[in-house]
C-alpha cells in the first residue's frame, strides 16, 4: 500500500506537447492519483483515471488511451497482472506502459519488463524524468502509429494497383480471345454474334448487341444480341431522329457512356442501367455500334472501356475482310458462270462447226473414190486433195479444243488398260511413218526388249505419241533423221522421240507447251500449225500422271514422256 507522502511537491509546469495524448491513469491512492492526473493535464494530455486494474482494462477498451501510467503494487489485480492482460487484449501489445512503484529492487524491475511494461519509474516521483519518459514514448507511439498508416496505405496502393494489374491482364486475355476468334472469320454473322457473346460473358452484362446502319434511311437495325438479363430487342429497328443526341455522337465516331431510363428507353427497360455505346467505323464511316448494358448506377471503368473500343477495331477490320470475301466470292461465281458460258459457247461452236466439216470431208471422200475410176484432170485432183487435207486440218482443231476444254473441265476420259508396250507402239509408229514420214527421211526405233506391261490410256498415250511423232516429221528435212527410243529409267517408262533439223532457243524452249505458242521459224508458211498441240500432249501426259521434257541444241530438239508404272 502506497503512503501519501511519497508524490513530491509539484514542480514548474512543463511546455505541453504538440499532440493532445490520452493519459490512462491505474492508481489506488486517490492522492497519488489526483497528483499524476494534475501534472498529465498541465502537460496538455487528456487523462482517463481507474483505481485498480480491473477498471484501468475496462477503460483501454472503451476509449482506447494512447499510454498507460500504472502502479505495481494494487490491491485486487496488480499493476504487473494487469500489464500482462492488457498485451492480450487487441492493440494491447502496441501502448507503451510505464509502471511506476516505490519498489526498486532488481526482481521488482525484471518482473515489470517480463509483464510487458516499457518504462521503470520509482516513487518518489521525478517529474522531469517523468515528463520525458512518457513525451519519449509517446512520441514514439507516435511514430509508430505514422509508419503503421504508411505501411497501411503502402499496402492498400499495392492491393489496389495488383487488383488493376490482375484486370488489365484478364481483359487483355479477353480481348485476345475476342480477337482470335473474329481475325480468321470471313462471315459476318459469326464475327458480330461472337462479339456479343464474349462481351456479356467477360464483362458480366445484363446484355450486349451489335446494330447495322441504314445511313440513307437513317436507320439502326439490332441484328446480334446476347440478352441474358433483359427483354429481346433483336431484329428491331430504331430510327435515327427519336435519339438525336445519342446517334449525333455515334455518326460523329464517340463512344461515350450515360443512363437512360425505361421511360426513355426504345427498350422495355424496368429500371436505370448505364448504357455504354462505341461505334463500329467502315471504309465509308460509321456502319454500326455495339451496346453494353449494365445493372444500376456502376460506371464502365476506363479499362472495360477502352476493352470494348478495341473490340470495335478488330469488328472493322473483321467486317472489311468478310464483305472483300463476299464480294470475291461473287465474282468467282460470275467467273465461273462466265466460264461456263465460254465453255457451252466453244461446245456449241465446235459441234456447228465439225458437221459441216464432218460433211465436206466425207463429200470429198467421195468424190476421191468417182475420181479414181475414170480420168480426171489433174489440176481437179490437186484442188480435191487440197480440200481434204483442210478439211483434216480443221477437224484436228476441233478436236484439240473439245480435248482442252475437256481436260481442263476434269471430264476427259480415263479408261485405263493394260497392254504390252513392243506390240502396241509399233503398229502405231508405222502407222505415221506411212502417212506423215516425208522423203529422204529416216525414222529409227530402240525399243528395250524386256519392259513389262503397263497400265494406261491407249487413246490419250495415242495422242501424246501421234503428235510427237508428226512434229518430228514435219521438222525435220529432207535427209534427217528421227529416233524412237522406249527404256525403263527409275521404275518410269521413258520415250523419248527426237528429230534432226530445227533447233529451238531456250527462251522459246521455256514457253513451248504454252497454248497458241509457235516458236518464231524463218518459214512460219512452210511449217504451219495452231499452237495447240504441243499444249494438249502436257495436259494428256499429265492427265496420265506423268511428265514431258522439251530439249534442244544444235541441230536437235527431243520431247522426253516418262510415264509411271501402275
Amino acid at each position: 500500500m502506497h503512503q501519501p507522502h511519497s508524490i513530491v511537491s509539484l514542480p514548474q509546469a512543463p511546455t505541453p506537447p504538440h499532440e493532445a495524448f490520452k493519459v490512462l491513469i491505474a492508481e489506488d491512492g486517490k492522492f497519488d492519483r489526483s497528483i499524476l492526473a494534475i501534472e498529465m493535464r498541465r502537460c496538455g494530455y487528456q487523462v482517463l483515471e481507474a483505481c485498480n486494474g480491473e477498471e484501468a482494462l475496462m477503460l483501454y477498451q472503451s476509449f482506447q488511451p494512447d499510454i498507460l501510467l500504472i502502479d505495481g503494487i494494487m490491491p485486487g489485480l496488480d499493476g504487473f497482472e494487469c500489464c500482462r492482460r492488457l498485451r492480450q487484449l487487441p492493440g494491447g501489445v502496441r501502448i507503451p506502459v510505464v509502471m511506476i512503484t516505490a519498489l526498486d529492487n532488481t526482481y521488482s524491475v525484471d518482473q515489470a519488463f517480463a509483464s510487458g511494461a516499457d518504462d521503470y519509474v520509482t516513487k518518489p516521483v521525478h517529474w522531469a524524468v517523468l515528463r520525458q519518459r512518457v513525451r519519449h514514448l509517446l512520441h514514439r507511439q507516435l511514430l509508430s502509429r505514422q509508419l503503421q498508416a504508411l505501411n497501411d496505405s503502402l499496402e492498400q496502393k499495392v492491393l489496389q494497383r495488383t487488383a488493376d494489374l490482375a484486370k488489365s491482364l484478364y481483359f487483355e486475355g479477353l480481348l485476345k480471345k475476342i480477337t482470335d476468334k473474329v481475325r480468321d472469320n470471313l462471315d459476318q454473322d459469326q464475327v458480330l454474334t461472337s462479339v456479343v457473346q464474349s462481351l456479356t460473358v467477360g464483362l458480366n452484362l445484363a446484355c450486349c448487341d451489335a446494330a447495322l446502319y441504314n445511313l440513307d434511311r437513317r436507320e439502326s437495325w439490332i441484328k446480334y444480341e446476347d440478352s441474358p438479363g433483359l427483354p429481346s430487342s433483336c431484329g428491331q429497328m430504331v430510327q435515327m431522329k427519336d435519339f438525336p443526341g445519342i446517334y449525333q455522337q455515334l455518326l460523329q465516331g464517340e463512344s461515350f457512356q450515360f443512363t437512360l431510363s425505361g421511360s426513355k428507353a426504345f427498350r422495355p427497360v424496368l429500371r436505370d442501367y448505364t448504357i455504354f455505346v462505341c461505334p463500329i467505323m467502315g471504309d465509308e464511316g460509321v456502319i454500326g455500334d455495339l451496346w453494353l448494358f449494365r445493372r444500376g448506377p456502376e460506371v464502365f471503368s476506363q479499362l472495360e472501356t477502352r476493352l470494348v473500343e478495341q473490340v470495335a477495331n478488330q469488328c472493322t477490320i473483321a467486317l472489311r475482310q468478310a464483305r472483300f470475301y463476299q464480294l470475291s466470292q461473287t465474282q468467282v461465281r460470275e467467273l465461273e458462270h462466265l466460264h461456263q458460258l465460254k465453255n457451252d459457247f466453244l461446245s456449241t461452236v465446235s459441234h456447228e462447226l465439225r458437221s459441216p466439216i464432218a460433211n465436206i470431208k466425207m463429200a470429198a471422200q467421195l468424190l476421191q473414190i468417182i475420181f479414181q475410176e475414170g480420168n480426171v484432170p489433174e489440176q481437179a485432183s490437186q484442188y480435191l486433195q487440197i480440200l481434204k487435207t483442210e478439211a483434216d486440218r480443221e477437224m484436228n482443231l476441233i478436236n484439240d479444243i473439245l480435248d482442252l476444254q475437256h481436260l481442263n473441265a476434269g471430264e476427259y476420259p480415263l479408261d485405263k488398260v493394260q497392254i504390252h508396250w513392243q506390240e502396241w507402239i509399233i503398229p502405231l509408229i508405222e502407222s505415221v511413218q506411212a502417212s506423215h514420214l516425208q522423203s529422204g527421211q529416216t525414222l529409227e526405233v530402240d525399243i528395250c526388249p524386256h519392259l513389262p506391261p503397263i497400265t494406261t490410256s491407249v487413246f490419250s498415250l495415242t495422242r501424246i505419241l501421234t503428235e510427237l511423232l508428226t512434229n518430228a516429221c514435219k521438222y525435220t528435212p529432207p535427209g534427217g533423221k528421227i529416233t524412237v527410243k522406249t527404256h525403263l529409267v527409275g521404275g518410269k517408262f521413258r520415250t523419248e522421240v527426237r528429230n534432226m533439223g530445227v533447233e529451238i532457243l531456250p527462251q522459246d524452249l521455256e514457253q513451248i507447251f504454252e497454248k497458241f505458242y509457235r516458236a518464231p521459224q524463218p518459214d512460219p508458211y512452210r511449217y504451219s500449225g495452231t499452237g495447240l498441240g504441243l499444249h494438249l500432249v502436257q495436259k494428256l501426259t499429265g492427265h496420265l500422271g506423268g511428265t514431258i521434257l522439251a530439249r534442244s541444241g544444235p541441230g536437235y530438239t527431243s520431247f522426253v514422256v516418262e510415264l509411271p508404272l501402275p
